[in-house]
């Protein structure tokens, strides 16, 4: 059980709490509900940037959303490095950024040094189930301070991995990530509402923003079915974040086939224990596997190796398709990541390119494929957030700013203020 302290002076007088908070999450408290406060959620619309919000509000599909943002506020949030799935996940499900959360990808960090013998697919896929049972949640904070809460996820490895301790009964998987399974976990939001849940967090993880762009027609189906569930959400008089964990972008070539930056050979002259591509996953039939990130693992003697590091970070830096290469203690301050878990050289891509390690078989499937939409990069990082609750002053103005983070979504649902409001919060 997770003890009460009370609340303190800059969240005093809130309508809506008990008056106490929790224990420290990453560093944090929330304020806990009381129990006749109206319901709250957070909705992590994976992969929906602002200009899927706009040409859906263009067509007047999302009314809800639309009313939500001008009755409260709205503005343009960070979401931490890595732009990926999970972690972008992590971040909002506890508060803190990589280095808190230490998830660097769609797959865990192997253990370190792995052995070049040891480097296989079937190795890294292995890389999946935290060995505590993940990070400490916002949700696992207010269950054991006594609040009814629900975690929803359109994608079973989120709620694997993201769940910690709370029991079977707060856990609803829809499974999959199609625009489908994202409606139904928004479906399972309102159900949770409807029998009592106090506060949920639902990431409707969908394959929409990989395989269509903002003014296609699956898109906009998407979002119009996306705004009538906020809409029954307000009915229920739910208070909600609404944000993305991500943004998606083009990867394409002028012929539109992927623009792909292959780092294996780049660095074979180091042979290097191997490169990670945090972006892989169950789902990378969405995105092929590639993504704008990679870790490079080099041989310990290698690695301490000043000059030779330098040597590779420039030709990697004159590389087409990059963006920044940082050695491991550069990317760990720069980017908020665990220095114990990333790549002795740490590899962004550019706003159009991907990143990959061998160059696959001419004939790859890959290859082939035709519009490739992916993330990881720094430029899929700028993403949209709705405050549907009431703000101080300082904190709408820091809001409409974009000094808040994706990871500050359920401090701004719960909490009337916090150092987040004054702290520094430029990452890079």
């Amino acid at each position: 059980m997770i003890a009460l302290r009370k609340l303190t002076t800059a969240c005093a007088g809130a309508r809506l709490w008990r008056g106490m908070v929790t224990e420290a999450v990453h560093g944090r408290v929330y304020a806990v509900p009381a129990d006749d406060a109206a319901p709250a959620g957070v909705i992590n619309l994976e992969g929906i940037g602002k200009e899927y919000l706009d040409a859906a509000s263009r067509e007047a599909l999302t009314p809800h959303l639309d009313a939500l943002a001008a009755e409260h506020f709205q503005g343009m949030v960070a979401a931490p490095i890595p732009a990926f799935s999970l972690p972008a996940a992590a971040a909002i499900a506890s508060g803190a950024d990589a280095t808190g959360h230490g998830l660097i990808g769609s797959l865990l960090p192997p253990a370190l040094p792995l052995p070049a013998a040891e480097w296989t697919p079937q190795a890294v896929a292995q890389m999946r189930t935290p060995p505590d049972g993940g990070p400490p949640s916002v949700l696992e904070a207010l269950a054991g301070a006594g609040v009814d809460v629900a975690l929803i996820a359109a994608k079973p490895d989120h709620a694997n991995v993201l769940r910690g301790s709370l029991p079977d009964a707060a856990v609803a998987m829809t499974a999959g990530g199609s625009g489908d399974t994202s409606i139904a976990a928004l479906d399972e939001a309102v159900a949770a509402v409807k029998r009592g849940v106090g506060v949920f967090l639902a990431c409707a993880s969908s394959a929409i923003p990989h395989m269509a762009a903002p003014d296609d027609a699956a898109a906009l189906e998407y979002l119009a079915g996306v705004d009538a569930r906020i809409g029954e959400l307000r009915e229920l008089d739910c208070q909600l974040v609404v944000t993305s964990g991500h943004s998606v972008n083009w990867k394409i070539s002028y012929d539109e086939t992927p623009r792909v930056t292959y780092l294996a050979p780049l660095v074979a002259h180091l042979e290097p224990l191997g490169i990670l591509l945090p972006i892989c996953d169950p789902h990378t039939e969405l995105h092929a596997g590639l993504g704008g990130m990679a870790h490079i693992y080099l041989r310990p003697g290698l690695a301490r190796d000043r000059g030779a590091l330098i040597d590779a970070m420039r030709v990697l830096r004159e590389a087409p398709g990059t963006h920044a290469v940082m050695d491991r203690e550069t990317a760990a301050t720069s980017l908020k990541l665990p220095a114990e878990s990333i790549g002795d050289l740490v590899v962004l891509a550019d706003l159009d390119s991907v990143l990959a390690g061998e160059p696959p078989a001419a004939d790859a499937p890959v290859l082939q494929r035709k519009n490739l939409r992916s993330t990881g990069s720094i430029y899929e990082t700028n993403v949209p957030m709705i405050v549907g609750r009431e703000l101080t002053d300082v904190r709408a103005t820091s809001l409409t700013r974009g000094q808040y983070f994706t990871s500050d979504a359920f401090d701004l649902l719960l909490n009337d203020a916090s150092d987040a409001d004054t702290t520094e919060r430029a990452w890079m």
